[in-house]
């Protein structure tokens, strides 16, 4: 425009995981000063650009303000809203990610409206107390987070941000790995946790799971075989009625798939309905204490010894 004194185009690049040469961004400026047609009036080429190695430590930020001075990877959104969560600086450090790398989330990061999917050996982490969230403005039905690699997610807070009616569930299972979540905030969505017929094990602790309008963990049903264990987590103040069900397909109590060292609340769940293995002397009888300035419960994993 003639009465613009200066613009700006902010574009992101998302280059192919197998990438290894070097090359360059050329950027041109045409501009239409009449109607005779566009004129080439600028032209700028970057210095020679090469492709990094994949990195074992990794960042995840809105912004590059909020990435700060970090010198490691940090990646933000694009424009994109595709599947698998294309368009988010999750599944970017997901697929650029080496196996057993740790994807750390600064500030309060928010996620689009389809599923990121998790498929690799990787830890998902916050940093001081981070958020993981979603703003409105598309489709609210589908989950959160797919973890479907060997998986650690730790010390988040994560919350479906304005999702109602429906909400999306916050962390959903689909893996023939191990899978880890503890020490979280799973607040205010759908079901917090759904575990579709899972393979590997998955282990739920440490964890304050509350104001979801489902369940607090749900499993869908367990011809796969894979173990189940929640331990150590609040799970009170979500759905009316019993706040987790180890596979909703069964008749009875599952053997692998045991839920012992939670606060349930004023209405402690029985064997038979949740179809957990919960062992009558093993619930808590007052929530545990969450933690100060972070995610989760205080809690942890001691050996006893005959040594006091």
């Amino acid at each position: 425009q003639q009465t613009t004194f200066s613009d700006s185009i902010p574009l992101a690049f998302r280059f192919g995981v197998a990438g290894s040469g070097r090359g360059q961004l050329v950027a041109r400026l045409f501009e239409r000063p009449d109607s005779a047609g566009f004129t080439r009036t600028q032209q700028s080429t970057t210095i020679t650009l090469s492709m990094a190695a994949p990195a074992t430590t990794i960042y995840i930020a809105n912004d590059a303000a909020v990435c700060g001075s970090l010198t490691l990877p940090c990646y933000v959104n694009s424009a994109d809203d595709g599947e698998n969560g294309i368009g988010t600086g999750l599944r970017d450090a997901v697929e650029a990610g080496a196996a057993g790398s740790s994807i750390n989330i600064l500030g309060s990061y928010t996620i689009k409206s389809n599923t990121v999917v998790v498929d690799k050996q990787l830890t998902l982490t916050g940093t001081n107390d981070s958020t993981l969230t979603y703003t409105t403005g598309g489709a609210c039905s589908e989950p959160m987070l797919s973890l479907q690699g060997n998986v650690v997610l730790r010390n988040l807070n994560i919350n479906d941000g304005g999702c109602s009616s429906p909400g999306r569930s916050l962390v959903e299972v689909n893996s023939n790995q191990a899978v880890t979540i503890e020490s979280n905030d799973l607040v205010n969505g759908d079901n917090a946790i759904v575990l579709q017929d899972n393979s590997g094990p998955v282990t739920v602790r440490y964890n304050q799971i509350t104001g979801n309008t489902g369940y607090a963990v749900f499993a869908e049903r367990n011809t796969s075989g894979g173990a189940l264990e929640v331990t150590a987590n609040n799970l009170n103040g979500n759905r009316s009625g019993g706040a987790i069900d180890c596979s909703a397909s069964a008749s009875g109590p599952v053997a692998n798939r045991k839920a012992n060292h939670n606060y349930w609340g004023s209405a402690a769940p029985g064997s038979d309905t949740s179809h957990c293995t919960i062992a009558s002397g093993k619930r808590l009888g007052a929530p545990i204490e969450q933690k100060s300035g972070a995610p989760g419960v205080d809690a942890q994993i001691v050996n006893v010894t005959t040594d006091k």
